[in-house]
């Protein structure tokens, strides 16, 4: 993607119009690039949800051949994450130029580097809030049910702590010479600094993309709730009345859901680099300006510091 086109100040609304166009013109490349992996992806997750059916059929297997299910149910899972991450590089060397295996690392690092801080934020600010609730006398037995102000407050603190890693995140994706960690203590200010942008065009594209999401899944909700309804049915002594092509129909409804799905959060990700793109703008446009602030004239002699 061109430099002149991802760096361009930018209104939440224009990030959300400008990723919606870009995902139109650029469609079928999108699918040129990525029809594979994400094939591939669709159909491990449908072997994998199969295989956590309560079936009579899928228990029956898993009972006869308990090794052998236990590993095509393993094999289902790391090959859907392998081709989960395929899928993501290779979208994302369509934006930032960088090689599938450039990006399948730095995806690696961002997600282990993601893990290790949100589990010590969220320790931190749990543990504070659990010391608060025990400094006010109450059991932590009532932790949640006497205490959800408390525990939402504590949610939403968690929440804006990790958004401005977003901006972390990218800046790493895009720049080559970055470091995650090495860079923390200068992206992660920026990123506090336009939490408020963070926030909006986040909140927003959240609310967007979730109600299409829904949509998506409706097919998979019905057949999902049909399948716990048959299998207590069965706990209590019924038959199961599922018919023989309910587990291929329900393998197929997840891989096509899980198809859109990811084309969906493509979507979320092109707002979100634009986001990106809008902050490095304004960063740049603000540090330029300072510096031309703080230039001396030819008509002043005085030296002043950068």
């Amino acid at each position: 993607m061109e430099k002149d086109f991802l760096y361009k100040n930018r209104s939440f609304s224009s990030c959300l119009n400008t990723a919606y166009e870009w995902f139109c013109d650029n469609f079928k490349t999108i699918i040129r690039v990525t029809w594979l992996p994400v094939l591939l992806y669709s159909i491990f997750g449908g072997l994998l949800l199969i295989g956590a059916l309560r079936d009579p059929r899928v228990q029956a297997f898993a009972q006869n051949s308990p090794g052998l299910f236990l590993t095509l149910f393993i094999l289902a899972g790391i090959g859907m994450l392998v081709c989960g991450l395929w899928a993501w590089a290779r979208f994302l060397s369509l934006l930032n130029g960088m090689t599938c295996k450039t990006n399948i690392l730095r995806m690696l690092i961002a997600f282990l580097c993601y893990t290790v801080i949100i589990s010590i934020v969220g320790t931190l600010v749990v543990g504070g809030a659990f010391l608060l609730i025990r400094h006010l006398g109450v059991t932590p037995q009532l932790f949640i049910t006497d205490n959800w102000l408390v525990c939402l407050v504590s949610i939403i603190i968690i929440i804006l702590l990790i958004l401005p890693l977003i901006y972390s995140f990218m800046k790493y994706m895009f720049k080559t010479e970055s470091n995650f960690l090495l860079d923390l203590h200068k992206t992660y200010p920026t990123g506090l600094k336009h939490l408020g942008f963070i926030f909006i065009t986040i909140f927003i594209t959240s609310i967007i993309a979730g109600i299409i999401a829904i949509v998506i899944s409706l097919p998979q909700v019905i057949l999902m709730m049909a399948q716990i309804i048959s299998a207590f049915g069965v706990l209590h002594g019924d038959p199961s009345g599922m018919p023989g092509y309910f587990i291929p129909l329900h393998g197929t409804t997840t891989a096509i859901t899980s198809i859109l799905l990811f084309y969906l959060s493509t979507y979320t990700m092109l707002v979100t680099m634009f986001m990106y793109g809008s902050i490095e703008k304004e960063e740049e446009e603000r540090h330029s300006s300072l510096i031309n602030e703080e230039e001396p004239t030819d008509n002043d002699n005085s030296f002043k510091t950068i």
